[in-house]
């Protein structure tokens, strides 16, 4: 983690490359949920599907 921190650091500056410093921070957040809180959008998980079932349906 510490070399893809120098590194991205060091290749901030360039906008060519489009990753730097902010991607180097969040790289140390973990972003992963606990558990699954889609009641609290007033869905069931069997209301879920997937990209390609959704786009075959149409």
């Amino acid at each position: 983690m510490t070399l893809a921190t120098l590194g991205l650091t060091l290749v901030d500056p360039l906008s060519v490359v489009p990753f730097g410093r902010d991607q180097a921070r969040q790289m140390k957040m973990n972003l992963a949920v606990e558990g699954n809180d889609i009641g609290a959008f007033g869905r069931e998980a069997a209301d879920l599907r997937t990209l390609g079932s959704y786009v075959r349906s149409r």
